[in-house]
């Protein structure tokens, strides 16, 4: 965490997966508390992607990817957690987790179309 600070501090992009790690299947599972501390702390905008194809392409059991396969990125609006700085530390952090996961959510909707 502290690294992550740090490199947020000096405007560095840092990639994480609100899960909490990867998994196969389609659905989503409930983000981690992590994000909504890493935006509190950091007031770094956080832009939501949400990444189809990749099990199918690639899934935890393969030793190499397919060579023919589709993996698809949808990226959603930036969510601004200095939108939120007028609440207190926890109504933050569960709006921020609660926004990405919603944002997540219409991204994977979106990707079905």
């Amino acid at each position: 965490m502290k690294t992550t600070f740090s490199l947020l501090k000096q405007g560095e992009k840092v990639l994480l997966f609100p899960e909490g790690g990867r998994y196969s299947g389609k659905t989503l599972h409930p983000l981690e508390p992590g994000i909504g501390f890493l935006a509190y702390k950091s007031l770094a905008p956080i832009i939501p992607i949400y990444i189809s194809g990749a099990c199918d392409v690639w899934g935890k059991t393969r030793k190499f990817p397919k060579l023919f396969g589709k993996v698809t990125c949808h990226i959603g609006p930036p969510i601004l957690p200095a939108t939120y700085s007028p609440m207190d530390k926890k109504a933050f952090m569960k709006k921020v987790v609660q926004d990405a996961e919603a944002s997540l959510t219409n991204l994977q909707n979106k990707a079905r179309l």
